[in-house]
Parts: structure tokens; C-alpha cells; sequence
């Protein structure tokens, strides 16, 4: 049988979703089946009303109900459902990571160079100076061994 989707080792760390038909899931019990993701739909579709998004609320309150009763009447229902979830949650994982960490990593980083070479300044010591004899610092005067034991 050709598994659909392969979970990776850092998420399996987590929460070994895999071996779920070996009776391992973390879900409890099959009376619960489906209620907790109930009881986060109802919240969220209570919120939405509080901020007088009828429609978005109506939407997640439906979405929330038919995932609900889909799990509690069919079994088979919830497999592919929970399929289709894990496929979704790795599409916007990806999509999230993309659209925020990329940016986020350009602005801040850029940001941070571009006052750097503005200043003038170079920490790492990267600019080339083809007159010095060597590029060899010699060592701090200052090498107490006490200095480790305090860090921070």
C-alpha cells in the first residue's frame, strides 16, 4: 500500500501523526471525535459575529459542523478529510514561510548592512586591504580565565 504523504522527522518528534491507525493518536477517544475542532470552529465563529463578520462566521460555524457530523457519522469521511488537512497544512506552511520569513530575512538583514556600509563601519572585517602585511590580529592583553566563567 503507496502511502499519499511521508511525515518528516522534525514533526514526528512532535506528534508521530503517522502511526495513528496503530492506535497512537493523541485525539482520545472515539466519543470525542471531532469536538474539539468543533469547539475552536464555534469560538472562532463567535468572534467573528462579535466583530459583526455574519458571513465569515456563518462559513467557519457551517465548515466547523459539517467536519463535525462528517466524523462523527463516517469513518472514512474523517480519513480523507484528515488526508486532505495534512496535505493543506503543508501547502500553507509553506506559503506562510515564504511570504514572511524571505521578506522579514531581506528587510531586517538589508536594513541592518546598508546602516552598516552608511557608518562605515565593517565588524566582520571583510574589506581587503592589499597594503597590510598580513591580515593577522594579534591576541587581547586581557586573558583572564576568569572571564569564562562569567559570559553573560
Amino acid at each position: 500500500m503507496k502511502k499519499d504523504f511521508e511525515q518528516n522527522a522534525v514533526s514526528a518528534a512532535i506528534w508521530p501523526w503517522a502511526n495513528d491507525d496503530a492506535g497512537t493518536s493523541p485525539r482520545g477517544s472515539s466519543c470525542t471525535k471531532g469536538l474539539i475542532p468543533f469547539a475552536i470552529g464555534l469560538c472562532i465563529a463567535a468572534l467573528f459575529f462579535y466583530f459583526d463578520r455574519i458571513v465569515f462566521a456563518a462559513v467557519v460555524l457551517a465548515l466547523a459542523s459539517s467536519i463535525f457530523l462528517g466524523s462523527r457519522v463516517s469513518a472514512a469521511f474523517e480519513k480523507r478529510l484528515d488526508a486532505f488537512m495534512k496535505r493543506f497544512s503543508v501547502v500553507v506552511g509553506t506559503i506562510i514561510t515564504w511570504s514572511l520569513l524571505v521578506p522579514f530575512y531581506y528587510v531586517w538583514f538589508g536594513t541592518g548592512r546598508l546602516m552598516q556600509l552608511l557608518r562605515g563601519r565593517d565588524p566582520l572585517m571583510r574589506k581587503l586591504e592589499p597594503e597590510l602585511p598580513s591580515y593577522w590580529q594579534d591576541v587581547q592583553e586581557n586573558q583572564d580565565p576568569d572571564r569564562y566563567r562569567k559570559q553573560f
